[in-house]
């Protein structure tokens, strides 16, 4: 799997974007497509938390 992470200015703030790829199919994360789609998506909602839970921190400070 690789990992992209993409940080650009946006007034006074910084968006971040992270991206990945998966080249081929890796047993370890899944049997099928839909483990993968489920993967997907649980990977999403960790990243969302994570960035809500920083901006708030930050902001509190």
């Amino acid at each position: 799997m690789r990992w992209t992470w993409t940080f650009r200015p946006q007034g006074q703030g910084t968006v971040v974007e992270q991206s990945w790829q998966l080249p081929r199919l890796e047993p370890v994360l899944g049997a099928t497509r839909g483990d993968l789609a489920a993967l997907r998506d649980s990977m999403t909602d960790s990243v969302e938390a994570t960035l809500i839970s920083l901006a708030r921190r930050i902001a509190a400070e």
